[in-house]
């Protein structure tokens, strides 16, 4: 299960992402089983839409491809919730979460916003420019999150052992108006989890436009 979720990420035909919504599952959140039989799926999307079209039309859809499949390993998170590891449920945890995702927040990144769930985390974020990418890249921001955080997070529940899954996977945005499309699709994740009824009743959640927004 450990390298599976990193083939869930933007095909490499895709042009950099200046925004990027990102989530992070706890350790054992899916079946292997399950993600090897969406991989394969994947695979052979993939394969169709290459053979069946080209240039601008076969980005259009391999981008759809990326978009459903996201939406698809969201879904199983969230019915992994009853089931799996909850740790981020902790207050204390949830607040080692937040104040590691805060860290950056304006240095490296501009953050529009997050939702902690019970099993996983989402995120979404706008690189800085004045940050060459080489000196801070995405994935070793990622990897100092899940390192400073899961170390943390043990400490509280008395564990040992990986805290994160090894690897996370990402959903590129291009699109006018699709951070925010994408920013109330996290916001209401746990309404569509079953733990809340409305968005501002989950305490574990950042929007930077909230005051801007009807629900």
């Amino acid at each position: 299960m450990q390298q599976l979720l990193k083939h869930y990420v933007a095909p490499p035909q895709f042009p950099p992402a200046t925004i990027t919504f990102i989530t992070f599952p706890l350790i054992d959140t899916i079946p292997e089983k399950t993600l090897l039989q969406l991989k394969q799926e994947q695979n052979r999307t993939q394969a169709t839409i290459t053979a069946q079209y080209t240039g601008a039309e076969q980005l259009h859809h391999l981008y759809q491809l990326v978009q459903h499949h996201f939406e698809r390993l969201d879904a199983l998170l969230d019915q992994g919730i009853a089931g799996g590891p909850q740790w981020l449920i902790e207050p204390a945890i949830a607040q080692i979460v937040s104040d590691a995702l805060t860290e950056f927040n304006g240095r490296y990144y501009r953050m529009f916003g997050y939702c902690i769930m019970p099993n996983h985390v989402h995120l979404i974020i706008e690189r800085s420019n004045a940050v060459p990418m080489y000196q801070y890249s995405l994935a070793r921001l990622i990897k100092r999150f899940k390192g400073q955080t899961g170390r943390l997070a043990n400490e509280v529940i008395n564990r040992s052992g990986p805290f994160w899954h090894l690897d996370h996977y990402e959903y590129p945005i291009y699109r006018a108006g699709e951070a925010e499309r994408v920013l109330t699709y996290t916001q209401h994740n746990p309404v569509r989890a079953g733990l809340v009824s409305h968005p501002r009743e989950w305490p574990y959640r950042f929007d930077i436009a909230e005051e801007w927004r009807e629900w």
